[in-house]
């Protein structure tokens, strides 16, 4: 694993202790069943990086993702630490064969179904490379691989 990698999740760690995670899963279960929690949880937003923008490599979003983890254990909000790969709105309906329909910084995808019968008539769903969903899984393997020593993390 990458050192800057290590040093990364050894302060989520130090930020992120089992009695403050306890403490925000207890926030967020208790507004979830009703129950008044002991304060109102709250999560600040993402503030380094638009979570479904694909424009990183996977080295790149994975040392923003925990930069970002970071950022949440110093303001002391109930995010729960976890990585999110990306996944964009056209990723599925895409294995389904629509085309991707891009506009600025908005993301659609074709329509396939206008009605019932449409699903029997849906192509199967493929992963190929070239298509979103490949390049979105391309991202979860660099996430779930160890990153390989020696970067000079910024």
């Amino acid at each position: 694993m990458e050192q800057c990698v290590r040093e990364k999740l050894d302060r989520i760690d130090e930020l992120f202790p089992p009695e403050r995670l306890a403490a925000s899963i207890q926030r967020w279960n208790d507004l979830w069943n009703g129950v008044r929690p002991s304060r109102q949880p709250y999560c600040l937003g993402v503030a380094t990086f638009a979570p479904y923008d694909d424009v990183d490599t996977p080295r790149q979003r994975l040392l923003k993702t925990l930069d970002e983890i970071v950022l949440h254990g110093v303001a002391g909000d109930d995010l729960i630490p976890s990585v999110f790969p990306g996944c964009r709105q056209a990723t599925i309906p895409n294995m389904f064969g629509a085309s991707e329909i891009v506009m600025g910084d908005d993301y659609a995808c074709e329509q396939l179904i206008t009605c019932a019968s449409d699903i029997d008539r849906l192509a199967k769903p493929t992963v190929a490379p070239g298509t979103i969903a490949f390049e979105w899984l391309e991202m979860q393997k660099y996430f779930w691989r160890k990153p390989k020593a020696g970067c000079p993390c910024t």
